[in-house]
């Protein structure tokens, strides 16, 4: 990158988000501001869901039961990247950043996109789709340093 932009990093997958300032020309250029962690989006869905399914008459001789319309680890997980888009709204409309680079696994960088309004779609200008929330700073720094667009 060889422009003097401060820009946004978000690193997330379904857990882990770390929210990162970097900015080539200052030492040192990636600054980690913001950790959000969601380990209860690791649990099964027996662990997520309190009781079971409510009961309901349907006749004298058989017993019918809800369901809820939705799997609930997902609904967490819905809920961890609506968090996450909050927080990149917030940093786009308040902080000064000209753009954002999100990195995050597929299915988790899709989920964001959907909770994007039009100018923080266009604040994003580059998503790399992989999952490595787990990588120490260092070597998330060089791994950013080899994949942003010039």
């Amino acid at each position: 990158m060889k422009d003097s932009l401060m820009m946004l990093i978000i690193v997330s997958n379904s857990t882990t988000c770390r929210l990162y300032r970097y900015h080539h020309n200052e030492h040192p250029p990636l600054v980690r501001l913001q950790e959000i962690n969601h380990p209860e989006n690791k649990l099964k869905i027996s662990e997520l869901v309190s009781d079971k399914s409510g009961h309901y008459d349907a006749s004298p001789n058989n017993q019918g039961s809800y369901s809820p319309p939705h799997d609930p680890k997902e609904v967490a997980i819905d809920n961890f990247t609506q968090e996450i888009a909050h927080i990149l709204h917030q940093a786009h409309t308040h902080n000064g950043y000209k753009k954002c680079v999100l990195i995050a696994p597929p299915r988790i960088a899709g989920l964001l996109a959907q909770h994007f309004n039009k100018p923080d779609q266009a604040f994003v200008t580059q998503t790399i789709k992989k999952d490595i929330v787990h990588l120490p700073d260092h070597e998330l720094l060089d791994f950013i340093e080899a994949h942003l667009k010039n």
